[in-house]
């Protein structure tokens, strides 16, 4: 034996019998949760921080994956042991602020803050509620550093216990329904999921979603487009889904245009339809180039001018608003249109003054919520520095369309229209 091999048995054997021994819970230390899957096992552990400043294990967990959460998607997997590990060590964490760790960098927008729950796939959605009722911030560590859980998912000790069944049952009953809520009939469903199964690309992205995907750099042709969407592309009862979506191969893009184009909608209406049913890469364009070039609704369109601001389908309510002032038999009212669901607020106003205008907003907000994006003209009760102080303080973004061009803001120009009516 070299000296280098019997060095390297000493250190071994010195770490065997100087194992980190479990340390007692303390609630006032600090805590992390270390989470991680492999393809068929789930593996997690629970330490805080010392007085000498290390971290000490407290708990340690893993257990193997039900035959349902293998055919999981991976980051979906990934998902699953961090949700897992949290409702496993919920004695320890409820109430208490902790930090939860994971090697998959792309699940950090998705726990975090960084997405709403109608922009993941339906199981990321249920386990993202799962996780509302715990106190944590999520943190991307690089593998190598999280070989304790990831050891654990890969030599699992426990089968799936009753509450385990719990969870992957009640995910799947929401992912059911989710599916069951897209508007198909089950014969064209069935349609989609054959051509699916014909179509190579399809097949090779659901290959990745299930497997796990290369680097960037490594994928082909049109496949790339498929990239900033692995996290929200998941597959169900043998379909692949954007999030709620059905992914339409291109053998069924034009029968799918010609439907989502029924009744000759304008580009707005036809895209809010598609947005709750179907995708593929470049179906706002290509909704876009259909109507531009559709003979009947050429026929019928009015010549506007190009608005200066563009109208894009928020995520959700009360995300993107427009306001304006309107004079309606001598009286001043502050008209606020949500975009997403053309809800209209009408307030009378004493005054025309910025305060005034900030009084009734403030209302209207805590009705609703305080939107991301406040679309106004450049009128003086919305540039002042009293109304710029009132954006800056309850946090969203105001965006000024211009004076002598009212269609910037067309939404709430329509609004006040139909008001006025």
């Amino acid at each position: 034996m070299t000296e280098h091999v019997n060095n390297l048995c000493k250190s071994a054997m010195h770490s065997i019998r100087n194992s980190p021994i479990l340390s007692l819970y303390d609630p006032n230390l600090p805590t992390k949760v270390t989470a991680d899957s492999s393809s068929y096992g789930l593996g997690a552990v629970l330490t805080q921080q010392q007085s000498d400043g290390h971290w000490y294990p407290v708990v340690y967990a893993s257990r193997t994956l039900t035959k349902a959460e293998r055919g999981y998607a991976q980051i979906e997997k990934e998902a699953l042991a961090s949700t897992w590990a949290c409702s496993r060590f919920q004695n320890y964490l409820i109430g208490l602020k902790f930090t939860l760790e994971t090697d998959h960098k792309p699940l950090i927008p998705l726990l975090g803050t960084g997405k709403t729950l109608d922009e993941l796939t339906p199981r990321l959605q249920r386990m993202k509620m799962r996780l509302m009722r715990f106190n944590y911030s999520i943190l991307y560590v690089p593998g190598k550093l999280l070989y304790t859980a990831d050891t654990l998912s890969r030599s699992p000790i426990d089968e799936p216990q009753e509450d385990d069944y719990t969870l992957s049952n009640e995910v799947e009953k929401f992912v059911i329904s989710v599916i069951q809520s897209i508007p198909a009939t089950d014969t064209r469903l069935e349609q989609i999921r054959q051509h699916q199964q014909e179509d190579d690309v399809c097949q090779t992205v659901i290959k990745y979603v299930k497997d796990g995907w290369p680097d960037q750099d490594k994928l082909k042709g049109i496949l790339k487009l498929y990239w900033p969407h692995r996290s929200t592309l998941t597959v169900e009862g043998g379909m692949l889904l954007n999030g709620i979506r059905i992914v339409i191969p291109p053998t069924l893009r034009q029968d799918i245009l010609s439907h989502i184009h029924d009744g000759h909608q304008g580009i707005t209406k036809c895209r809010r339809r598609a947005i709750h049913s179907v995708w593929w890469p470049g179906i706002s364009s290509n909704i876009k180039e259909l109507i531009d070039n559709c003979s009947v609704c050429s026929k019928n369109r009015k010549n506007h001018p190009e608005p200066l601001i563009p109208t894009a389908m928020p995520a959700r309510p009360w995300q993107k608003v427009a306001a304006d002032l309107m004079e309606f038999k001598k009286e001043q009212y502050l008209v606020v249109i949500d975009y997403y669901s053309r809800y209209i607020e009408l307030a009378r106003l004493d005054r025309i003054t910025s305060k005034c205008v900030i009084k009734h907003m403030k209302s209207i907000f805590s009705r609703h919520g305080v939107p991301e994006i406040l679309i106004s003209d450049n009128g003086t009760n919305f540039v002042s520095s009293e109304f710029e102080a009132f954006a800056r303080n309850y946090g969203f973004k105001q965006v000024t369309s211009s004076l002598k061009h009212s269609s910037g803001n067309g939404e709430v120009e329509r609004a006040v229209r139909t008001v006025k009516e």
